[in-house]
C-alpha cells in the first residue's frame, strides 16, 4: 500500500499546487524606471484586443532601434537597424563603423521567441535605412539616397548581388526620405517617399521619368512634397499615383488594387491622417498654386486646422479618409489573414508610435469612397514603447517591431541600446506553421491567399512563370463564390500571355462593385486600347465607385467620345460627395476645355444645381469662370463666396482678372473685399478704372485679412500707418502677424521712427513691447541707437528685450557688452539674451559677461533618469511656463506660434523625453522646424524657420511669430543654422524643482478626448 499511498499524497500536491492563489500581475506604475527599461518587464502595462496575446518575440542585446521589418515565407523576421540614426544631431552617441545592419531573426524550436540571428548585411552604406521587403530571393532596402535590391540566389542567407533600383536627390539619414516597398497582386511594386525626396533617378543619374514621360521631381514640376509610387518590380513602368504629402511612413494595397497610406503633419497640429489614394490626386499639404504652407492665410480656410492644415477647402485636393489627432503615424499593412478576429480582418493595421499603439482601421464604402472606424490591437502604458512596423507571418500572426525610445524620432534619439520584436497572436507562445506549397498550382493558387506578402508574392510568380498553364485553374478560381478568390484570379489571367479578356466582361457585371472596380484597375493597366469600351459600360452603375474608377481611367483618353463619358458621370454627381468630385476633377483636368464643354452641352441652362455649382467650383476649364462669377453674384452665403472666391485662384489666367475686377464695385462690400484681395498691383496699374475703384474701396475694409492681402497685393504705401494699428491692435494673432509682415514690406520703419520720436515714455514703452518680435534689419539697427540714450531704466531693459529677440539684434548687444557700452543690470539682461543665441561664438561667450544671477544654484542638473523619477507640481510649471515658454510656444491657442505647439506635447514626450529637448534642445530638431539665416543683397540679415517657399518667395516664421515674406531675387545667401531655434540653457533660468514643476506640466497636456 505505500506506493499507492505515495501516488495520492504526489496527486494531492499537485491538486493543492492548482489551487493556490495566482499571483497578481505586476502594475507599470509599480516598476522602477529601471525596471520599466528591462526586456523581463516589456509586456507590463501592455494591453491587447480580447482574443489575443502579445508575447516578446526577440529583443536586446540581439537587435536594437528597428525602423522597419518583412516576414518571409519561413517565417523569419527580417529587420532594419538604425544605430547610426541622424548622429550630426546626437551627437552623445558613437558612430557604429561598421554600418547598420539588416537582421534575420529565427524561432527554431516553435516556442514563439527568436533563439537564432543572423546578420545578412552590414556595412558603412547603411545608414538608418527605412524600409524592407523580402519577396523571393529578392530583398529591397529602402535607405536614401538609394533603394537597394539584393539578391540570395542559393538561399544561403548571403547576398549573392547587390543592386541599385532608384537614386533620390535628398532624404539621406531622414525620417521623411525613401520608405519601405510593397507587392500588389497586380505585379506591382508599391512604395512612397517623404518630402525630403526632391527627386528620383536612374542609377545611371539619369531622371525617373513618369507615365507622362515627365522628369519625377517634387519641387511643383510637376509634383509636390511626398509622393505616392509604383513600377514593374524591375523599375520600370515608374507611375506616381498621388502627390503633396508631407511624409507618408509606408504604403499598402489591397487585394482589389486599393492603395491605403497613412501621413505626418506638421508636429502639434493634431492632423495626422489615413488616405485612400486616388490615382493622380493631390492630397494637399502645401498651396498647389504656390506651394505656400498651410498656414500661409487664404480665402476659405477652415476654422479647423486639421482641415486647414491639409488645404481641404481647395478645389482639387482628395478628402482625408480619417484624421488621427496629434500622432507619429509609422508602419502599416492591409491584414489578409484569417487568424486574428473578424473585425481586423481585411482591415488595415497600422503602427501609431507616439501614442503607444498598433490599431486596426476597418473600412466601410462612403459614396464614391470610403469611411474608417480606429480598433485599438496593441496599447502599452510605456511611453517607451514605439511601435516602428508591423507584418503579418504566414500563419497570420502579427509581428511588431518597437524602436523603444522616449522619443518618436524626428531627428532625435535617447536610447541607442534597445529595441523589440512583439508577437500577436491568440497563441502567442506558439509559433509553428505548416510551410506553403509555392512547387504546385494548386498550392500557388491557394497561398495567394496567404496573409504574408512573401509566400504572396512567390505564388503569384510561380504562377505567372507557368503561363497559360495557369489559366484553367485560375479560371476555375475565378468562377468561385469567393470574392477574394475572385480578384486574385482576376488579376493573373489579365496578364497572361494570350488574354481572353471576356472574363473582364463578367467582372464589370460582378455583384460585388469592388470586382467592377478592380476590372477598370486590369482594364488600365494591361488592355488600355480597350478602355474606353469598358468605361462605357461604367457609366452608368449603380455603385458610385464604380463610377469614380470610370472617371479616373479617363484621365489619359482626351477624345471627344471620353469627353461624352466623363458627361455622363458628372450628371450622376450628387452634389455632396468629395470623393466623386476629385475623381470627376482628376480625370478632366488633363482636358479641361474639352470635357467640361461636353458637360455643358448634356446639362445646357440647368447647370445651376447644387451639384452643377461644385463643379464648376472644382473645374480647371476657362470656360467655368463666367459661370463661377455668375454663382459669386447670387451667392449669399458668406462662407460659401469665399469658398468660390478661392476657386478663382485655381482657373486658368485668361479673363479671370477682369471677372475678379468686377466685384470691386458689387453692393455687397465683403464680395468687394475678398475680390480686391486677388487683384495684383500689375493688372491694377494697367486698368485705371479698377485702380480708381480700389482706392475708393479700401477705407471701407480696413483692418480685415482682405485689407491686408490687397494692400501687400497692390504694394499700397498710403496704408502703412493703417496696418501698423492693425498690428498694435488686433487680437487676432494671425492678422496682426500678416499686418507687421505687409508693414514692414512697404517700408514702415521710417514711420514707426517717426512715431516713436513722438511718443510719450508710455507709448515708448508700448510701441518696444509690440514690435520687440519683430527682427526687421532697420528696426534693429533703430533700437541699437536707442539703447545708447538717457532714457529710463526700464525703456533701456525693453530695447535689450527686443535686441534679445534675434540674430541681428544678439549680435548688437555682443558688439555692445564686450565694447563696455553696456553695464550693470543691463549687461546681465544682454548677455542672458546671448545665451539664446544661435552664433556658438555670441553665446560661448555670454556666460563671461553674466552678473547678478540671483536664486540659481549653479550646480550641475541630476542625470535625466534622476529628473524622470522626480514628481513635480504641474500648477507651479504651468506659471513657469507662461513666464519663460509662452514668446515661442502656445498651448490651446495662448502665447506665440513660433516653435511646435505644444498643447499635446504630454502624449508625444515621455518626461525624460521632455527633459533632453529643453536640455539639450539642439540634438533633436522637428522636422520643418529648421533654422535658416537668410542674407539679402541689401545686407539685412533674417533668422527663423520656413514656413513656405516658392520660386518668388519664402516665407521665415521669425521669433515672437513673425512672418517676414522675403523675394527670391533679393536673397544672396540662403544658410541652415547648425543649432535648434529653441532657447538653449533655458534650464539655467531656473531652479531644479522649478525645472520639474515646469516638467510635470507639460507631462499632463494630452489629447482632452478620444478623436476616434
Amino acid at each position: 500500500m505505500e506506493k499507492p499511498t505515495r501516488i495520492l499524497l504526489f496527486l494531492l500536491a499537485v491538486i493543492l499546487l492548482g489551487c493556490r492563489e495566482k499571483p497578481a500581475p505586476v502594475s507599470f506604475d509599480s516598476l522602477t524606471e529601471e525596471q520599466r527599461h528591462q526586456s523581463a518587464n516589456a509586456l507590463v502595462g501592455m494591453t491587447v484586443a480580447d482574443g489575443l496575446e502579445a508575447a516578446l518575440f526577440a529583443a536586446e542585446p540581439d537587435l536594437t532601434n528597428p525602423t522597419n521589418i518583412a516576414v518571409d515565407a519561413k517565417g523569419r523576421v527580417w529587420v532594419c537597424e538604425a544605430d547610426n540614426y541622424r548622429l550630426p544631431y546626437n551627437p552623445k552617441f558613437k558612430k557604429r563603423e561598421e554600418g547598420d545592419r539588416i537582421l534575420i531573426l529565427e524561432d527554431t524550436d516553435g516556442d514563439g521567441k527568436s533563439d537564432k540571428v543572423k546578420t545578412f548585411y552590414q556595412g558603412p552604406d547603411m545608414v538608418a535605412p527605412l524600409g524592407i521587403a523580402v519577396l523571393g530571393s529578392k530583398i529591397y532596402v529602402s535607405v536614401s539616397p538609394v533603394l537597394l535590391v539584393f539578391e540570395d540566389k542559393d538561399g544561403d542567407d548571403v547576398p549573392d548581388s547587390r543592386d541599385t533600383l532608384f537614386m533620390t536627390e535628398g532624404g539621406a539619414d531622414n525620417d521623411h526620405g525613401l520608405h519601405a516597398v510593397s507587392f500588389g497582386l497586380d505585379g506591382k511594386l508599391y512604395f512612397n517617399h517623404g518630402n525630403a525626396v526632391t527627386g528620383l533617378y536612374h542609377k545611371d543619374g539619369s531622371p525617373v521619368l513618369d507615365q507622362y514621360q515627365r522628369p519625377i521631381r517634387t519641387k511643383g514640376q510637376p509634383y509636390l512634397q511626398g509622393l505616392a509610387l509604383r513600377c514593374d518590380p524591375d523599375g520600370s513602368h515608374v507611375e506616381v499615383l498621388g502627390h503633396n504629402f508631407r511624409n507618408p511612413y509606408e504604403v499598402t494595397v489591397d487585394h482589389y488594387g486599393n492603395v491605403w497610406q497613412s501621413d505626418n503633419d506638421d508636429d502639434g497640429n493634431k492632423g495626422t491622417r489615413m488616405n485612400f489614394v486616388l490615382e493622380g490626386g493631390n492630397f494637399g499639404y502645401v498651396d498647389e498654386m504656390t506651394g505656400d504652407g498651410w498656414q500661409k492665410r487664404r480665402l476659405g480656410w477652415s476654422d479647423e486646422i486639421p482641415v486647414r492644415h491639409w488645404h481641404q477647402n481647395d478645389p482639387g485636393v482628395v478628402p482625408n479618409l480619417l484624421y488621427n489627432g496629434a500622432g507619429s503615424p509609422t508602419g502599416l499593412m492591409i491584414y489578409n489573414g484569417k487568424l486574428l478576429p473578424q473585425p481586423f480582418q481585411g482591415a488595415m493595421i497600422h503602427c501609431e508610435a507616439l501614442q503607444n499603439e498598433v490599431r486596426a482601421y476597418p473600412t466601410s464604402p462612403d459614396g464614391a469612397g470610403y469611411k474608417a472606424e480606429t480598433a485599438v490591437i496593441m496599447k502599452s502604458e510605456n511611453q517607451w514603447f514605439r511601435p516602428s512596423d508591423v507584418a503579418a507571418a504566414p500563419d497570420g500572426s502579427l509581428l511588431v517591431a518597437d524602436w523603444y525610445d522616449p522619443g518618436v524620432g524626428g531627428h532625435k534619439f535617447e536610447d541607442v541600446s534597445k529595441g523589440r520584436i512583439f508577437r500577436v497572436a491568440p497563441d502567442a507562445g506558439k509559433y509553428r506553421f505548416k510551410l506553403a506549397d509555392l512547387a504546385t498550382l494548386d498550392g500557388r493558387i491557394k497561398e495567394l491567399s496567404n496573409p504574408n506578402m512573401d509566400v504572396r508574392y512567390q505564388a503569384w510568380m510561380g504562377l505567372m512563370k507557368l503561363g497559360t498553364e495557369a489559366r484553367p485553374a485560375l479560371t476555375k478560381e475565378w468562377e468561385s463564390g469567393d470574392p477574394v478568390r475572385k480578384v486574385q484570379a482576376l488579376w493573373l489571367l489579365a496578364r497572361l500571355p494570350d488574354a481572353n479578356t471576356g472574363f473582364l466582361g463578367e467582372a464589370l457585371k460582378d455583384e460585388d462593385p469592388e470586382i467592377r472596380v478592380s476590372a477598370l484597375r486590369a482594364v488600365r493597366q494591361f488592355i488600355p486600347d480597350q478602355l474606353p469600351g469598358f468605361v462605357e459600360k461604367a457609366v452608368k452603375d449603380p455603385s458610385p465607385a464604380v463610377r469614380r474608377e470610370a472617371a479616373l481611367a479617363l484621365r489619359d483618353l482626351g477624345t471627344p467620345q471620353a469627353a461624352g463619358l466623363w458627361a455622363g458621370l458628372a450628371d450622376q454627381f450628387d452634389g455632396k460627395d468629395r470623393w466623386y468630385l476629385e475623381a470627376l476633377g482628376i480625370g478632366c483636368d488633363r482636358y479641361a476645355d474639352l470635357y467640361f464643354q461636353a458637360w455643358l452641352d448634356l446639362v445646357g441652362e440647368n447647370w445651376k444645381t447644387a451639384a452643377g455649382k461644385q463643379l464648376v467650383w472644382r473645374s480647371r476649364s476657362a470656360l467655368s469662370s463666367p459661370m463661377l462669377a455668375q454663382m459669386i453674384r447670387e451667392e449669399q452665403d458668406p462662407k460659401m463666396t469665399a469658398r468660390d472666391f478661392r476657386s478663382f485662384q485655381f482657373k486658368p489666367a485668361e479673363g479671370r482678372s477682369d471677372l475678379i475686377a468686377g466685384f470691386l464695385t458689387d453692393s455687397d462690400p465683403e464680395k468687394a473685399a475678398m475680390a480686391l484681395g486677388l487683384l495684383d498691383e500689375g493688372y491694377a496699374r494697367s486698368h485705371p478704372a479698377a485702380l480708381a475703384n480700389i482706392r475708393k474701396l479700401i477705407p471701407a475694409i480696413t483692418g480685415t485679412p482682405e485689407w491686408v492681402t490687397a494692400v501687400r497685393n497692390l504694394n499700397l504705401k498710403d496704408q502703412v500707418p493703417a496696418l501698423m494699428n492693425t498690428f498694435m491692435e488686433s487680437e487676432d494673432p494671425g492678422l496682426a502677424s500678416d499686418a507687421a509682415g505687409a508693414f514692414f514690406d512697404l517700408g514702415g520703419v521710417s514711420y514707426l521712427k517717426a512715431q516713436f520720436g513722438k511718443a510719450g515714455p508710455d507709448r515708448k514703452m508700448e510701441l518696444i513691447n509690440r514690435f520687440k518680435p519683430v527682427q526687421h534689419p532697420q528696426l534693429v539697427s533703430f533700437w541699437s541707437e536707442e539703447v545708447l540714450k538717457p532714457y529710463p531704466p526700464n525703456l533701456l531693459h525693453g530695447f535689450v528685450d527686443a535686441l534679445g529677440y534675434g540674430w541681428d539684434g544678439q549680435h548688437v548687444l555682443y558688439d555692445l557688452v564686450r565694447n563696455g557700452k553696456l553695464e550693470g543690470d543691463l549687461k546681465t539682461s544682454a548677455a542672458l539674451h546671448m545665451m539664446n543665441c544661435w552664433d556658438t561664438e555670441v553665446r560661448a561667450a555670454a556666460p563671461g559677461y553674466l552678473t547678478n544671477r540671483k536664486g540659481k544654484s549653479g550646480d550641475f542638473l541630476p542625470d535625466l533618469n534622476d529628473l524622470a523619477d522626480r514628481e513635480g507640481m504641474p500648477e507651479k510649471g504651468k506659471l513657469i511656463f507662461t513666464n519663460l515658454c509662452t514668446t515661442c510656444h502656445q498651448i490651446n491657442g495662448e502665447g506665440v506660434a513660433f516653435g511646435p505647439d505644444l498643447s499635446q506635447i504630454g502624449d508625444k514626450l515621455s518626461p525624460r523625453s521632455i527633459y533632453s529637448s529643453i536640455i539639450y534642445p539642439s540634438a533633436g530638431i522637428n522636422f520643418g522646424y529648421e533654422g535658416y539665416v537668410v542674407k539679402t543683397a541689401d545686407g539685412s540679415v533674417y533668422s527663423g524657420y520656413i514656413t513656405s517657399q516658392n520660386d518668388r518667395e519664402l516665407n521665415l516664421r521669425m521669433m515672437g511669430g513673425i512672418t517676414q515674406t522675403i523675394a527670391r531675387s533679393a536673397v544672396s545667401s540662403l544658410e541652415p543654422m547648425e543649432s535648434s531655434l529653441m532657447t538653449p540653457n533655458l534650464y539655467e533660468l531656473m531652479e531644479v524643482q522649478d525645472l520639474v514643476d515646469l516638467v510635470a506640466y507639460l507631462s499632463t497636456l494630452k489629447k482632452e478626448e478620444d478623436i476616434r
